[in-house]
């Protein structure tokens, strides 16, 4: 019986230590497959820059950092259509200021208010970005499987 324990015991330190990665390996993965925040906007992929066009295809290549990136540009598109409109309606407020001074409180209050109630999407866009990325490079670092395409 000790025979069979001590000989599953070893079959299993041997798997273990067969499936781990090295700490190189680790960090030579990490430094060529996963992607690094530069700057506010730019993003860096095997010590490059990377165009937000090609940071989107990268990201929709795991299914958990896709369907991050697809809740991102629908934050985004939420945030910026507000965000537009609001601005429309402000600069509206301040081109009819002298012919229709209530009209242009209105609009401009309008415009303001819009603006603020951007912040909430323009963050939460923001948050799941990051959050895509960190995907992403958790999906690159465990080996896990790439979306067919």
């Amino acid at each position: 019986m000790n025979k069979l324990v001590a000989a599953f015991a070893a079959l299993m330190f041997t798997s273990l230590s067969f499936s781990q990665k090295t700490d190189a390996e680790l960090s030579r993965l990490y430094d060529t497959a996963t992607i690094r925040q530069i700057s506010e906007y730019k993003y860096a992929v095997h010590n490059k820059v990377v165009k937000r066009k090609k940071l989107g295809t990268l990201l929709l290549s795991y299914p958990e950092s896709a369907l991050a990136y697809k809740q991102f540009k629908k934050k985004r598109l939420i945030s910026s259509v507000i965000w537009i409109s609001s601005g429309i309606s402000y600069f509206s407020g301040l081109f009819v200021l002298e012919s229709n001074p209530e009209l242009a409180t209105g609009l401009v209050l309008v415009g303001a208010a819009g603006t603020i109630a951007t912040l909430p999407f323009a963050l939460d866009a923001q948050k799941m970005l990051y959050r895509s990325i960190w995907l992403y490079n958790r999906s690159v670092m465990t080996g896990a499987e790439k979306i067919k395409q």
